[in-house]
């Protein structure tokens, strides 16, 4: 190797680890300059900084390491939340009255369905209201017990179901979009991850406070609490997964659809996925920044987003009772049926036969029972064929064919001396008014016009 290169190669090698010696240094420095604070619960010592590790005096809570750069900018923003008196006056009027609704909605719903009641809100869509409204309380009120005992035992309350979200979403949505649903035990395996955590706060309420004492990650908090989030959020998204592809399937095999169960669903399912990403969000932060040294102290945007959340659905409820209601003669939502795209074909098919070959439309007290019964149909299978597949209601599609039918008769030579009048009623029209104003939305012309440009003289 020539010396210049030597040379050159050395020069490489010592700018290569110049910023390594640096970074080193930095490192070193960052290690004895480190600092630790109390997470931001507003507390005395939220604003303190410490040099050693440990709790902190006054609300016990594991003492974090300083966060740095941009960690330190939403530190700090978090922390302001803390500090915003007006916040804290509107957030407890908004949520407090929104939890104590759903865990009210709920538990009659459920109660109605166990009653036996005819009709009943979902008990899928009731318990996640439930199930939201339940943990909610739970991390709210848990303050309320503590400043009077400084005890944490409400936090060990058997009343966290959050794990089931996922399944409760899923089924939900099963039973929205299939009349003919039916809750199979095999269904149950979905809520086993549920049962599991419940049988865990169940038997550890009644273990010994000091036992109790040893799970608690903070004087605020269980340590599987952070599990349970974290699962509650992964089945919510595998869940929701499930759902939508089981929607776009129903979409793609149902020619025919209610529309407002289709906008419903699509609007329900997106805003729940909301609520889980802004979740999993919080979880992130939480462990980025603070390595999970606070789990629920920064949730007041998960609260929040819970009451309105709920808020949301019990307006939905209010303003279209009709629809949400299940009645127990036909378990269906409002009777909605939905019909696949070989049933749609079989019938437009045989529809158009009657129609066209054995022309049922000449019979002017023809009826759309008359039709359905002679489909084999129920009536209101065929009321959505006409309205969601043809554009038409009973009597405009009726009358189209009657329409047909007097114009052949009109530029028929045979009927020359038949009265226009006449003519309708032999196409079925009942009504001069109604054959008028119907003749003209199909022609744009009147019947003696339609006439004139046939006969040089027209007939009335």
């Amino acid at each position: 190797m020539k010396l210049k290169s030597f040379k050159i190669l050395c020069l490489f090698a010592i700018f290569g680890f110049f910023p390594l010696i640096l970074s080193s240094n930095n490192e070193w420095e960052s290690i004895q300059n480190k600092s630790y604070i109390c997470p931001p619960c507003g507390c005395a010592n939220d604003h303190k900084e410490f040099k050693t590790p440990g709790a902190c005096t006054v609300c016990g809570m594991p003492l974090i390491e300083e966060p740095q750069g941009i960690k330190q900018h939403i530190s700090n923003t978090i922390k302001g939340t803390y500090t915003n008196s007006t916040f804290y006056q509107i957030y407890p009027k908004l949520i407090y009255p929104a939890f104590f609704i759903g865990l009210a909605l709920g538990l009659l719903s459920l109660l109605s369905l166990s009653l036996g009641r005819k009709r009943f809100l979902n008990p899928f869509l009731a318990a996640i209201i439930l199930v939201l409204a339940l943990y909610g309380l739970k991390n709210q009120l848990f303050g309320v017990p503590y400043s009077m005992t400084n005890s944490f035992q409400s936090l060990f309350a058997p009343i966290s179901f959050i794990v089931i979200l996922g399944p409760l979403l899923y089924f939900y949505n099963k039973s929205v979009l299939s009349t003919s649903f039916r809750f199979k035990k095999s269904y149950f395996l979905h809520f086993v991850p549920g049962l599991i955590i419940f049988t865990w706060y169940f038997i550890t309420i009644l273990t010994e406070e000091s036992a109790k004492r040893e799970l608690m990650h903070s004087p605020f908090e269980v340590v599987i609490s952070h599990y349970e989030q974290s699962i509650a959020v992964l089945f919510g998204l595998i869940y929701f997964a499930i759902s939508f592809i089981a929607f776009k399937k129903w979409k793609s095999k149902h020619a025919l659809r209610n529309n407002t169960l289709s906008t419903w669903l699509m609007r329900f399912n997106f805003t729940f996925l909301g609520i889980l990403v802004i979740w999993g969000l919080l979880i992130f932060v939480n462990y980025w920044i603070y390595s999970f040294g606070i789990a629920t102290l920064l949730y007041q945007v998960l609260w929040i987003s819970f009451g309105l959340f709920i808020y949301w659905v019990c307006f939905e409820i209010m303003n279209n009772p009709k629809f949400f209601l299940l009645n127990k003669t036909n378990n269906g939502v409002n009777g909605l049926v939905s019909i696949t795209k070989a049933e749609l074909n079989s019938i437009t098919n045989r529809l158009e036969s009657l129609m066209r070959v054995e022309k049922i439309y000449l019979n002017e007290k023809l009826s759309l029972n008359d039709v359905a019964q002679n489909l084999e149909v129920n009536p209101k299978y065929l009321s959505m064929i006409l309205n969601n597949s043809i554009g038409k209601s009973f009597y405009e599609y009726i009358n189209t064919f009657r329409i047909e039918e007097v114009k052949k008769l009109m530029i028929d030579p045979v009927n020359r001396n038949i009265t226009i009048e006449a003519i309708a009623n032999k196409a079925g029209f009942n009504s001069k008014s109604s054959f008028n104003t119907m003749f003209k939305k199909v022609t744009g012309v009147t019947p003696k016009e339609f006439m004139r440009s046939y006969t040089p003289t027209g007939l009335g």
